[in-house]
């Protein structure tokens, strides 16, 4: 069944939509800008086309797939401008990456590529140290990865959208996507060797 589909439950009213989601729009704003500053304008767009436009939604996930189509549309809208060809974007992100990694922390990729976590390290400075420097490099990974590329990773690890939703969001087919998951998936295994241990 097309989980687009399914029957809603849940409060689909703009003021709900930005409770539940306004970290998830921040955060794919985030990763595909690399900027936090710009990200904060993005949500504030992505949120008043939302109120504006107030389109009808058949469920949750239905409305966060719309939010996130949104939000990546603002970011390339951002990234034609004049603006965007002055700000040294991936410094921009090295120089905020305790707010990206905050945001990224509950789906990180080095997480869902499988690398254990090991509860003790809440209780291990040095373990919980290591954890985090290791989660900075996937970032600053991610980050130097190819719009399309960056976004479908992005999408599949920390938003837990499928293929097709993918495909929905940013408006390429469902082979385009896979297509670049693999692709995204090799540079970062060759850029992190064993930090990133997912069998595509």
């Amino acid at each position: 069944m097309n989980i687009l589909k399914e029957k809603c439950t849940c409060d689909l009213s703009p003021a709900a939509l930005v409770k539940r989601h306004s970290t998830s729009v921040l955060r794919a704003a985030v990763a595909i800008c690399n900027s936090r500053y710009a990200a904060d304008d993005i949500v504030q767009n992505v949120f008043l086309q939302l109120v504006r436009t107030q389109p009808a939604f058949e469920n949750d996930r239905h409305a966060k797939s719309w939010l996130l189509r949104v939000t990546i549309n603002c970011c390339k809208d951002l990234q034609r401008s004049a603006w965007s060809s002055k700000v040294s974007s991936l410094d921009e992100m090295q120089e905020n990456q305790v707010g990206t990694h905050e945001l990224a922390t509950k789906h990180n990729v080095i997480a869902s590529a499988g690398a254990s976590h090991n509860a003790s390290a809440e209780h291990d400075p040095e373990q919980a140290l290591a954890q985090t420097e290791q989660q900075q490099s996937v970032y600053k990974a991610v980050a130097s990865l190819p719009p399309y590329q960056r976004s479908c990773i992005h999408l599949f690890y920390f938003e837990d959208l499928n293929i097709a939703e993918i495909a929905s969001v940013i408006e390429q087919p469902s082979a385009t996507v896979k297509s670049h998951l693999h692709r995204g998936r090799k540079k970062l295994h060759t850029i992190l060797g064993e930090e990133y241990d997912y069998e595509a």
